[in-house]
């Protein structure tokens, strides 16, 4: 008692005592936005009750908000998934399923159910899933090399693909003995008339691993020399083009794709990527590209462009996130390379997703054209070869 009354006594301590009370709720408006740290929807702040019933909700209202929002949230977030990692091998988020020999495998999309590994190894995939997803691809390949574009589509097999003696229990009892059915939806499509056109490096990614792995232990997207080097094969043996730059190769610690659906575990994998700075190409986003003739700002969020200083043939890529890890490598035998983002696609109202495909098509046809998506998206069936072009009414 004596003791506060000596401090009340003090001018400093009243100003200071709120201070350090006001603190975390302070020190949190200086963190990034919780919401987008997370990757899930937070609490909003409670509405005004209006009727006896919200008002008797009210209480939990607030408590799920404080909860969400309270100061010094996120540190505390990133310190108790790394114990979890660091001394009980746990990860938070049920999207990731840690394998065997610690290798990381995507559980599904999103809110999905986890079953992302079990659809690629076969479990209920049946004839008419495989039917309705090569159909997809192959009316879709039609129209737009119909309308002018000199299309191919490259599906990336993923870790179930690749990794299968990675796969965990009980996903690896499920999986036993059945077919891949992405390998039977593109046998399916290589017999028909435009086969040529889907390219598949299943056998090029599997021959790297152990010195080039396609996909990092602690990633579930491909990183480092492996995109390299399927994207000489598309090029080189596809379109048969001749290489006129080698992207110098440099060793980095690359954060694992742990890190953003867990924040604060710290996790990374060494690689070898690719030094685009080294040889002076020159990358830009959306409206840092500057003003683009035929394009509105809008139009120009799902775009990124890669250039080179020496003259080259042009590339247009239409991706899923598959299409980040390769875009700049194409770099190696052509002279720019336009990379439109799929994911960003939902973010476009429907009159700049309009003027894209308008300006797209006046500015490519006639050029190289391709589409880059990972296995799983072809069961889901690839709509967007048609979609992005032609896109479907609001």
């Amino acid at each position: 008692m004596r003791l506060w009354q000596r401090l009340r006594t003090r001018s400093w301590f009243v100003p200071a005592f709120f201070l350090l009370i006001a603190a975390p709720g302070l020190f949190q408006t200086l963190l990034p936005d919780p919401q987008r740290e997370e990757q899930r929807v937070l609490a909003t702040v409670p509405a005004r009750p209006t009727t006896l019933d919200q008002a008797r909700h009210l209480p939990d209202a607030v408590d799920g908000w404080l909860k969400d929002r309270f100061g010094l949230r996120q540190p505390l977030v990133r310190l108790n998934n790394w114990l979890r990692w660091q001394i009980f091998g746990e990860i938070a988020t049920p999207r990731i399923v840690i394998g065997r020999n610690g290798r990381l495998f995507l559980a599904g999309h999103d809110d999905a159910p986890a079953s992302l590994i079990t659809s690629l190894c076969g479990v209920g995939i049946g004839d008419a899933t495989i039917e309705r997803a090569a159909g997809i691809i192959e009316r879709g390949l039609t129209r737009v090399r119909a309308a002018g574009f000199d299309a191919a589509l490259l599906l990336v097999p993923t870790a179930p693909r690749l990794y299968p003696e990675d796969i965990p229990e009980p996903f690896a009892t499920a999986c036993a003995g059945l077919r891949p059915p992405v390998d039977r939806v593109v046998a399916r499509v290589q017999a028909s008339a435009v086969g040529p056109d889907l390219i598949y490096p299943l056998d090029l990614m599997l021959s790297l691993k152990g010195q080039a792995e396609p996909i990092p232990r602690q990633h579930f997207h491909w990183a480092g020399e492996a995109p390299v080097r399927v994207a000489e094969a598309v090029a080189e043996g596809h379109w048969q083009l001749p290489r006129t730059l080698t992207l110098p190769l440099r060793r980095i610690g690359r954060s694992s794709d742990l890190n953003r659906l867990n924040p604060g575990m710290g996790a990374s994998d060494p690689i070898r990527e690719p030094d685009v700075r080294a040889v002076g190409i020159r990358t830009c986003s959306g409206v840092a590209c500057g003003p683009i003739e035929g394009l509105t700002p809008g139009a120009e969020f799902a775009l990124e462009r890669y250039r080179r200083p020496e003259p080259g043939p042009r590339l247009l890529i239409v991706a899923d996130s598959f299409g980040d890890e390769i875009g700049r490598n194409f770099l190696e035998q052509f002279g720019e390379v336009w990379h439109i983002a799929t994911n960003n696609l939902a973010g476009l109202s429907p009159a700049d997703r309009q003027v894209l495909a308008d300006a797209l098509r006046a500015r490519f046809q006639g050029e190289r054209l391709l589409y880059i998506y990972h296995d799983a998206a072809a069961l889901d069936g690839l709509d967007v070869i048609t979609d992005l072009f032609w896109p479907p009414p609001a």
